[in-house]
C-alpha cells in the first residue's frame, strides 16, 4: 500500500519496527485469550455476576473550586451538618446547586472518571472524601444503586445483553490490567 509506505517513510519507521509491532499485538492477542480462557466467564457465570453488578448510581455532590474551602465544607459534612444544605451553600456545580445537589441515577461512563470510580466505589449513605477532577473537588454521597437485577423489568432484551457485555468487557480487562 502506497499510503502506508509513505507513512513509514516519512515517519522514519523500518520494515523491522513494523515487525515489532505486530508481533508485540499478537503476544498481547494471545495473552488476553489466555485470560478470558482462565475466566471461563460462560453465560452462566456471566449472568450471575451481572445480576448483581451496579450499573447506575444515584448521588449527589459539592463542587468546590478552591481546595481549602473544599476540605472544609467536607470537614463540615463529616461533623454531620446537613449534606442538602451544604449543597445549596456551596456547591459550584449550577446544574445541581438549586436542588440539593442531587444529580439522580446515572450509568458508567457518564461523569469524569474520576468522579465515577468514586461515586461507584461508595456505599449507600457514605460520603467521599474530596475527588479532584478538572472541575474542582467534588464531595459525593451515594443515595442509592440500582443492579442489572433491579433494572430488569425496565430494559429490553438488547439492552440486557449490552449490559452483560459490558460487564464481561469491564472483568476482562480488570484482570488483563491486574495482571
Amino acid at each position: 500500500d502506497e499510503a502506508l509506505k509513505t507513512f513509514y517513510e516519512e515517519n522514519n519507521l523500518d520494515d523491522e519496527f513494523v515487525k515489532k509491532q505486530i508481533r508485540m499485538e499478537l503476544i498481547v492477542a494471545e495473552y488476553e485469550k489466555a485470560v478470558i480462557e482462565e475466566l471461563a466467564l460462560d453465560d452462566e457465570k456471566l449472568d450471575e455476576i451481572s445480576k448483581d453488578y451496579i450499573i447506575q448510581v444515584s448521588a449527589r455532590h459539592i463542587l468546590v473550586k478552591d481546595e481549602t474551602l473544599a476540605k472544609e465544607v467536607l470537614a463540615k459534612v463529616k461533623a454531620g451538618e446537613d449534606f442538602t444544605v451544604l449543597a445549596k451553600e456551596y456547591s459550584e456545580d449550577p446544574s445541581v446547586a438549586d436542588n440539593d445537589g442531587d444529580m439522580g441515577y446515572f450509568p458508567r461512563g457518564v461523569m469524569v472518571p474520576e468522579f465515577e470510580e468514586a461515586a461507584f466505589a461508595l456505599e449507600v449513605g457514605e460520603i467521599s472524601e474530596l475527588v479532584k477532577t478538572d472541575y474542582g473537588y467534588h464531595i459525593i454521597k451515594v443515595d442509592g444503586k440500582k443492579t442489572l437485577e433491579d433494572l430488569k423489568d425496565e430494559m429490553t432484551e438488547d439492552q440486557i445483553a449490552a449490559e452483560k457485555e459490558s460487564v464481561r468487557t469491564k472483568i476482562i480487562q480488570d484482570e488483563f490490567i491486574e495482571n
